[in-house]
């Protein structure tokens, strides 16, 4: 009994989604990084040394560029949150945008 309830723990413990964030608060964008035509990405450097980046393929990835260009070129501050995963974009060790909340 004792290790049917041990390995329906483990099940359950190991079935769970869990995610990581990397968490931005009260921040602005300083810099924006684009390149010409050799890669995909824009990368936005934060006020606190954070780098994210969007990806610039689909239509809600035009919106989300849109907005984080006009949040950069307002200078207005904002929460955001990315994924824990790091990628290398052009050089930049940057985390991909999940959730913008700005003020």
């Amino acid at each position: 009994m004792i290790r049917k309830i041990f390995v329906a723990g483990l099940f359950l413990f190991f079935s769970s989604n869990s995610f990581a964030w990397v968490e931005s608060v009260n921040i602005t964008v300083s810099q924006m990084v684009m390149w010409e035509s050799s890669t995909k990405y824009s990368v936005f450097r934060l006020s606190n040394g954070t780098n994210c980046h969007v990806p610039l393929g689909g239509e809600d990835d035009k919106e989300l560029y849109s907005f984080m260009l006009s949040l950069y070129m307002t200078g207005k501050t904002l929460n955001l949150h990315c994924y824990d995963a790091e990628e290398n974009i052009g050089g930049y060790t940057s985390h991909r945008i999940h959730r913008v909340n700005a003020k």
